[in-house]
């Protein structure tokens, strides 16, 4: 088959999967970080995130796909070290190797919370925006420059890297999703952990202020749902959903702070037609029964856990995968 024919044979057999159809065979999404795709190519880590060219990204590529054999292309997830610079991002943090990470930060205080509560997009954009970003956190005409040269770095980038991937899944026939159709998910106690109060200060508050706590996932619950719209709706659209939180926390906690919202911003978003691809963090065996309550046709991706006992649990509602431990 030629790379047309090959794209619509994977484009069958993803529609059929997500149809509720057993497909001719299941199709393989397969993919390694960026990050390793650099060195295994031969690239310096640190300077290479500095100065992307067509000609690099090729040869990254070239070199790749020495390894991949999935039916969709896996490649075009880069930080922006570029974007970071100009924002003096304190959320993001490049190690003397080139990694770049999130480490563990707190952008307020417990006594904050009301203030959080009442606007959080206000509070998000006025003090975690600046707290988070050197460059935000300055009088107002460097801030705007800050900001402008934010976006145009993350435009440049994302440019360059959607034509040398377009590039790749013509040649290969890889399967790509309609244009407009795929977006992410936010989850209030994700959120609130990641970007917000931190990892180790979150559970602290569950529970010295959990009256708080819950208050400000409720909160955030319209700004989750506004980040989720998509202008496109397709079978073959998607809102991803990284879970972070959940086994960090007993069932009770689980059940009480992340599941609520959880479980309506799943539904709000089956009720206006979009799917759900979200990615079980760890193993979630012990929350197996609360996922048979998810929308018809919601895709888990399990990081570990039994196959025979999810697809049990859960192989007649939800499209499963994973189960591969990622090292």
């Amino acid at each position: 088959m030629n790379a047309e024919e090959v794209k619509a044979y994977r484009t069958k057999i993803y529609t059929d999967l997500y149809s509720g159809i057993i497909p001719d065979r299941f199709p393989i999404n397969d993919g390694v970080g960026l990050e390793f795709m650099l060195q295994y190519a031969g690239k310096d880590l640190m300077t290479s995130q500095y100065s992307y060219t067509k000609e690099l990204l090729e040869d990254v590529f070239d070199k790749g796909m020495e390894l991949l054999r999935g039916d969709s292309f896996r490649l075009g997830f880069a930080r922006n070290p570029i974007a970071m610079m100009f924002l003096q991002s304190r959320d993001h943090a490049m190690g003397k190797g080139g990694m770049i990470q999130h480490p563990e930060k707190s952008a307020f205080e417990a006594e904050e919370y009301d203030e959080f509560i009442k606007a959080p997009y206000d509070f998000m954009v006025e003090k975690v925006g600046p707290r988070f970003n050197g460059g935000y956190d300055t009088d107002p005409v460097s801030r705007s420059i800050a900001f402008a040269q934010n976006i145009l770095a993350v435009m440049d980038q994302g440019k360059l890297f959607g034509e040398v991937s377009q590039k790749y899944i013509e040649k290969y026939g890889f399967y790509t999703a309609p244009p407009g159709t795929m977006g992410m998910q936010l989850i209030p106690f994700d959120y609130l952990a990641d970007n917000c109060r931190g990892f180790t200060k979150l559970p602290l508050d569950t529970k010295r202020i959990p009256e708080k706590v819950l208050a400000a996932v409720e909160a955030l619950m319209p700004y989750c749902i506004y980040k989720a719209r998509v202008p496109v709706k397709s079978i073959l659209g998607q809102n991803s959903i990284p879970t972070h939180m959940p086994t960090f926390l007993n069932l009770k906690d689980f059940e009480k702070f992340y599941w609520p919202t959880f479980h309506k911003l799943c539904h709000i978003c089956a009720e206006n037609g979009q799917a759900m691809s979200i990615f079980c963090e760890d193993d979630w065996t012990r929350y197996i029964d609360h996922l048979q309550d998810l929308p018809q046709g919601t895709r888990l991706h399990m990081e570990y856990g039994d196959p025979q006992l999810f697809k049990d649990k859960l192989g007649k509602k939800m499209v499963l995968g994973g189960f591969y431990p990622l090292t």
